[in-house]
């Protein structure tokens, strides 16, 4: 045999041996796809049930909405003081039932600063964790720090990733801030001064926008990125309380707030408590997760902005809408509310921000809401006109009819609907009662015929008409007022014509008005 042929041999064997320790190792739970992503929308919360207590049934429910949703991560809560065994059981349930990113946090509540020990003991655990699950270190991130303020943070932050990368490990490493809106944004870029030769460090934060306003978040994130800090957000929300007790525009804001960190590379994480507490919430009120691509995927095209516009939907009086309150829609789909009067109304009109709306349907839909514009629809009514008993037929189209009404101080000779042919006059009369008087005639909600008691109606078109008499209270006459002495003082000019007259009639010398009057009989002027 030749040298020829026995280099041939040995490199088949070689070949041979290869493929079998290759064959006899590969587990396709446990090795990844070579694509490798670095932003991941998905859950975050405990894996525990409402009642407490860690279950793998919780993470399969858990799979089951990524799966569902089209999500691609979660960011595991494992308490602190909870034993390996049970986190390790709780990890590599998810890392061996999907092919989802991990995110593992070692989780405590705040004081938010902690002393050496607190640090010392979050780096045995995350390198003991990392060392149970050799077999993932680009599927399994672990948070070593959960809402801390400690002004030396970042120091103690480098502290541990040294040390994990000393420990051979290269995964990705979160250390999450305490986020409050008294934290100056210098916190953020002390954080961006960690180094990390594997550049897989990212600063963790936490937004739950019920909590506090927070349009400030994409700017306070923006300036961290401008720092040279990589971000994740490990917990956002409607409501840190976690009890459901939050509305649509919270939920449109988280919606919102993850589609901008989607255009900038930043991985989110809605906080669900224990298990899927919150999950059916979310799900009600509209929440929206950017758009995903699993592991393999090439290069994800560059999405449109997802933006919404809102409608608060209300009655009047009278009715009801349906739905109601403030809702939030997505650009480009349309909006569409009922209004149902109640019994004895009729639908009226809807107003859209104060503007009335034709025509006047019960049902209004809107497809041109533009983005973070709010619109506001009322819906009115009215009662319902009287109708005749056992309800008589609808007048032929050729007729028209005239709800004659009553008010306070009078009486029309004709009371109720009235039914005419086209072109047919009818004439009514209004006699007011004692102490009021007949001011005018409300005809179709005008006044018309002012002071005159007849009114006369001809009408050329069909349709509901209204014909109503308005009347005023009189007001009681003032009361006498007698005369005072002072008013009788009245002298009369000496020598004048009348003094002259008076003179000669009466004889009296000096002529006063009283004494004219007791002359001539009268006992006072």
């Amino acid at each position: 045999m030749s040298d020829d042929d026995t280099t041939i041999i040995l490199v088949a064997a070689a070949l041979i041996l290869i493929l079998i320790i290759g064959v006899a190792s590969y587990n396709p739970k446990q090795l990844e796809e070579a694509h490798e992503l670095t932003t991941y929308f998905g859950l975050s919360g405990y894996p525990r049930t409402l009642a407490g207590a860690y279950s793998t049934d919780v993470i399969d429910d858990i799979i089951t909405v990524m799966d569902n949703e089209g999500l691609n991560g979660y960011r595991m809560s494992i308490w602190y003081t909870e034993s390996d065994a049970t986190r390790d059981a709780m990890v590599n349930h998810f890392l061996t039932n999907c092919n989802y990113h991990l995110t593992v946090c070692y989780h405590d509540y705040p004081p938010a600063t902690e002393n050496d020990a607190y640090y010392t003991a979050a780096q045995v655990w995350a390198i003991d964790l990392l060392d149970t699950f050799p077999a993932y270190d680009t599927r399994l991130d672990v948070e070593i720090v959960n809402e801390r303020l400690n002004s030396d943070l970042h120091t103690r932050t480098q502290a541990i990733v040294t040390a994990i990368r000393a420990a051979g490990h290269t995964n990705g490493i979160v250390c999450n801030r305490h986020t409050q809106q008294t934290v100056e944004s210098s916190s953020l870029a002390q954080m961006a001064t960690v180094s990390d030769p594997e550049d897989e460090f990212y600063t963790g934060e936490h937004y739950y926008f019920k909590s506090g306003a927070w349009s400030s978040a994409e700017s306070r994130m923006q300036a961290a990125l401008n720092s040279g800090a990589k971000l994740a957000c490990t917990e956002i929300g409607a409501d840190y309380d976690e009890k459901n007790e939050f509305d649509g525009y919270e939920v449109a804001r988280v919606s919102e707030f993850m589609a901008w960190c989607y255009t900038k590379d930043i991985s989110c994480y809605v906080w669900m408590n224990r298990g899927l507490d919150n999950w059916a919430k979310y799900q009600q009120l509209g929440l929206v997760f950017p758009p995903t691509e699993l592991p393999s995927d090439p290069e994800p095209p560059e999405p449109p902005p997802i933006q919404y516009y809102y409608v608060n939907v209300s009655a009047n009086a009278n009715g009801q809408t349906s739905p109601s309150g403030l809702i939030t829609k997505q650009v480009g789909t349309s909006f569409t509310a009922v209004a149902t009067a109640d019994t004895d109304y009729l639908f009226d009109y809807w107003t859209r921000n104060g503007t009335e709306v034709t025509p006047h349907n019960a049902t209004y839909t809107m497809t041109d809401g533009y983005a973070n514009s709010t619109y506001t629809l009322v819906a009115y009514f009215v009662a319902n006109p009287p109708t005749e008993p056992d309800d008589p037929p609808v007048p032929d189209p050729a007729y028209y009819s005239v709800n004659i009404g009553t008010s306070t101080g009078g009486t029309t000779d004709l009371v109720g609907i009235q039914t005419l042919l086209l072109g047919e006059t009818l004439t009514v009369n209004a006699t007011p009662k004692p102490n009021y008087r007949f001011c005018y005639w409300l005809y179709n909600n005008v006044a018309s015929l002012h002071g005159n008691t007849e009114f006369n109606v001809t009408v050329l078109s069909t349709g509901r008409h209204t014909l109503l008499p308005v009347f005023q209270l009189i007001p009681p006459p003032p009361p006498d007022t007698p005369i005072s002495p002072a008013a009788t003082n009245m002298a009369i000019v000496e020598n004048s014509y009348l003094h002259k007259i008076l003179k000669q009639t009466t004889r009296i010398e000096k002529i006063d008005i009283n004494d004219i009057f007791k002359k001539l009989g009268a006992t006072k002027f």
